[in-house]
């Protein structure tokens, strides 16, 4: 069992490490431009910084050690890219997303020391954690809304980072369900779902372009 654990933890880090490391190139970018794309978003990089402060400190309070980790990884990188992207594209919509993510980050780690019993802190922190990842999947579904009405991948993530988004939640859903943590397994559970529909999709309509372009000879 512990080899297991242990085995998936690693192999989830480093792919959600991949995915951490996913905007580095864009972030590089708009450093050196002083410019961002007029379609630019700041919220998921503050969401991702918001996520992994939440999962850290559960991962501290519960004692897991491959949270705590890769959480860790996560809080540095996003901060730093939303801090670069906060530092280009400082508009009042960007700085109210800021204040609110951080007012909400701190109230909710505030309120973990507050709570006693201990045991009642960490079953409300994890509960937290969970409602918010699945709140997270609003982005993901709306892409998969926009792929089933308009027939097309473009809304799609690349394919590489598409396997990655699918990968990293299964390996967590694993992890979580060997160790039996429902606040851990619900989310990444969900979130594999989810990355099945994209990539059945992705398959489906590249499958019906393919199709469409087929030109027969001697047309």
């Amino acid at each position: 069992m512990d080899s297991s654990v242990g085995f998936l933890s690693n192999v989830a880090t480093l792919v959600t490490v991949f995915m951490f490391l996913c905007p580095f190139n864009e972030c590089r970018t708009a450093l050196q431009t002083k410019t961002v794309s007029p379609s630019f978003n700041i919220l998921p990089y503050v969401t991702t910084a918001m996520t992994s402060t939440l999962w850290f400190t559960y991962g501290m309070m519960t004692d897991q050690p491959p949270l705590i980790r890769v959480n860790s990884i996560g809080i540095v990188l996003e901060i730093a890219y939303s801090a670069v992207f906060f530092t280009v594209a400082r508009t009042n919509k960007n700085a109210k997303i800021l204040v609110g993510a951080l007012a909400f980050t701190f109230s909710v780690l505030a309120l973990t020391y507050i709570v006693e019993p201990p045991e009642l802190a960490v079953q409300l922190l994890g509960l937290l954690c969970c409602s918010v990842n699945i709140i997270c999947f609003a982005s993901p579904l709306t892409a998969v809304k926009e792929v089933i009405r308009t027939k097309s991948t473009e809304a799609l993530p690349p394919l590489v980072l598409q396997l990655a988004m699918f990968l990293t939640p299964l390996l967590w859903y694993f992890y979580a369900y060997l160790i039996d943590d429902s606040f851990v397994a619900v989310p990444n559970g969900l979130g594999a779902l989810l990355g099945v529909v994209q990539l059945y999709l992705r398959y489906k309509y590249t499958q019906r372009k393919s199709r469409n372009d087929f030109i027969p000879l001697g047309a």
